[in-house]
């Protein structure tokens, strides 16, 4: 028996709502994650849509951007936190929360393994190049849909003041004239920066600019430009030679037709970033 994608919202809907306890802080995390997931879901059906994938494929990538973030309820049920470092990798935590519940049930093996590999990559540093189909596609699809939905969530906690939650923010300090050459530098090359070097809103809003290299589709461009998400980022930061330079970057990237092939970056090796 095949499981409708309508089968498979009701299971999801009914395995995160064993997360919500009733203590207001943490449903509103949790809360917070549910709607991220579903909006990460709608965000990759836009992207197969207009990039006219096959229909194996785009139910695939459906399945796994919703699935995706399944380890951040055990996450932030065990610690509280959705950062990684602090805690665990929670897509190997989404890995262990698939195999052990059923939310999975009733896929064949390869939607299986497929889903699986592309949760368990979905948030490394950076992809080998040489992943095999649909696997590919479907992981891509993903990073982009994750991270275009990640971008409006923490900039509504960077301008929220004494009201941000940490956990969004990573803790990075408000200081509107600051940020860290290091993270800026990586940033104009075309390179993706660490989390783990952050100390400001500002080094959080580079690391969101930073995401267009990495985009894989002219799709995923195309509303990365269409939501604003630059122009914002860039009126709260400083208006600085150097950022005036980044900003024509950002420009030139976004109006790139290019798929994944000729903008990809150098490999380093795979830590995780996204969220």
């Amino acid at each position: 028996m095949t499981i409708s994608l309508q089968q498979l919202d009701e299971r999801f809907q009914n395995y995160v709502a064993g997360y919500l306890t009733g203590d207001p802080d943490n449903d509103y995390h949790i809360d917070l994650k549910i709607r991220h997931s579903l909006r990460v879901r709608d965000l990759a059906a836009r992207i197969v849509r207009d990039e006219k994938l096959d229909a194996a494929t785009t139910r695939l990538s459906l399945i796994a951007a919703l699935l995706h973030d399944t380890g951040r309820f055990d996450q932030y049920r065990t610690y509280a936190t959705f950062h990684d470092p602090s805690s665990k990798n929670h897509a190997r935590l989404g890995i262990t929360s698939l195999l052990h519940s059923d939310l999975m049930s009733g896929f064949s093996t390869f939607e299986r393994r497929t889903v699986l590999g592309a949760v368990f990559l979905h948030n490394v540093r950076d992809l080998r190049p040489d992943l095999p189909e649909p696997l590919n596609t479907v992981v891509r699809v993903v990073r982009d849909s994750d991270k275009l939905d990640i971008i409006p969530v923490v900039l509504e906690h960077l301008s929220a003041g004494a009201d941000a939650s940490s956990k969004v923010t990573l803790d990075t300090k408000d200081a509107p004239a600051r940020y860290t050459r290091s993270i800026y530098n990586k940033v104009l090359a075309g390179e993706t920066a660490n989390y783990r070097d952050m100390r400001w809103h500002n080094d959080f809003r580079l690391l969101l600019l930073g995401w267009v290299a990495g985009l894989n589709h002219a799709a995923a461009r195309t509303i990365y430009r269409e939501r604003g998400y630059a122009e914002t980022l860039f009126a709260a930061m400083p208006d600085d030679a150097p950022m005036r330079q980044l900003r024509r970057k950002i420009a030139l990237r976004l109006d790139s037709p290019s798929d994944h092939t000729s903008l990809s970056q150098p490999r380093t090796k795979q830590t995780t970033v996204s969220g």
